[in-house]
């Protein structure tokens, strides 16, 4: 399987470099006003037979993932939200069954393998409760230091969840675009990966890096 960048916009693709976050020829079209332009995501290559296994169609190898089940939960059959939609096929996925409760622990657990494999020993996230629990729950379970800025405001069970998890948590007064400043200025300063929204950020101290 080939992994590659695609930019979302013009259809561009790239190799998957570190340093390249977004599409270069669209990126010089942006405006201040504007949505972030040329955001790369991940396209892949290639063929796979019916017994694949997940970890085939992930851009991080399996053998860099912390060893924590997180996915293969559970579709549920809601019989009357069936009668009453009409909906004969449709099913509940109970992500509440990954390890810290969260749906977010799929994107904590790429992000994990992401730093293991690219040797990365810190993550900081700016978030308002659930990707705070769950990036600190996956991080422990690899072995990283999460450091966590999250908005006085956010849920008291969310903040002692990362805390009973050993993340650093960094109380910020105000929303959670201040939360997502505060995060990358301390990465822009201090190094490691920065996980926030749909990018992964990688920076060091003195040159920053990106991989979306």
């Amino acid at each position: 399987m080939k992994f590659f960048y695609e930019c979302s916009e013009c259809g561009r693709t790239f190799d998957i470099q570190p340093e390249l976050m977004v599409c270069p020829d669209c990126s010089s079209k942006q405006q201040s006003h504007e949505p972030l332009r040329g955001v790369l995501e991940v396209g892949m290559e290639g063929s796979i037979g019916p017994d694949f296994d997940i970890f085939d169609i992930l851009p991080v190898e399996k053998k860099f993932f912390p060893p924590i089940p997180v996915g293969n939960t559970p579709l549920w059959t809601p019989i009357n939200l069936r009668r009453r939609t009409g909906f004969t096929n449709l099913f509940i996925k109970d992500d509440s069954l990954n390890p810290t409760g969260s749906l977010k622990d799929r994107a904590s657990y790429l992000v994990a393998a992401f730093a293991v494999r690219e040797r990365i020993s810190d993550v900081v996230v700016a978030s308002t409760g659930n990707a705070a629990s769950s990036m600190a729950g996956i991080g422990a379970a690899a072995s990283l230091g999460i450091r966590i800025f999250i908005p006085k405001s956010a849920p008291r069970a969310k903040r002692v969840q990362s805390l009973q998890y050993g993340a650093r948590v960094v109380l910020v007064d105000g929303n959670y675009d201040m939360a997502y400043e505060l995060s990358m200025a301390y990465t822009r300063e201090h190094g490691g990966l920065s996980r926030n929204l749909s990018l992964i950020h990688i920076s060091e101290p003195t040159r920053p890096l990106y991989i979306s």
